[in-house]
């Protein structure tokens, strides 16, 4: 194609001269002690159990989704996830027997 084609000749990206050299972007570092999710500190959904099982013993009942994801910093889908568990698995069921009343401490 030729300019009296009407068509717009191609424009470079860059203003910058192809023989300049690229300077390198200064990221952070970061150490393995700080990365979430690290050995420091435990699994997600670890710790989402850990709090509902805390908010359980002190209140009576497993918390929202919301309250879940608030205490345990979790996304509200793992939280989801950690109460459904919670709340399909039945407690053991206690057997009691009952005989008639035999006592030896007659």
């Amino acid at each position: 194609m030729n300019a009296s084609d009407g068509a717009a000749e191609p424009q470079p990206i860059s203003s910058r001269p192809l023989d300049s050299p690229v300077q390198p972007v200064e990221q952070p570092v970061v150490q393995p002690s700080q990365a979430p999710g690290s050995a420091g500190s435990p699994a997600p959904r670890v710790r989402a159990r850990a709090a509902a099982r805390n908010h359980q013993a002190r209140y009576g009942r497993l918390p929202t989704v919301s309250e879940l994801a608030q205490l345990a910093q979790v996304a509200r889908g793992t939280a989801a996830t950690v109460l459904k568990d919670l709340r399909n698995q039945r407690p053991a069921l206690q057997i009691v027997r009952t005989t008639p009343e035999t006592s030896t401490d007659q």
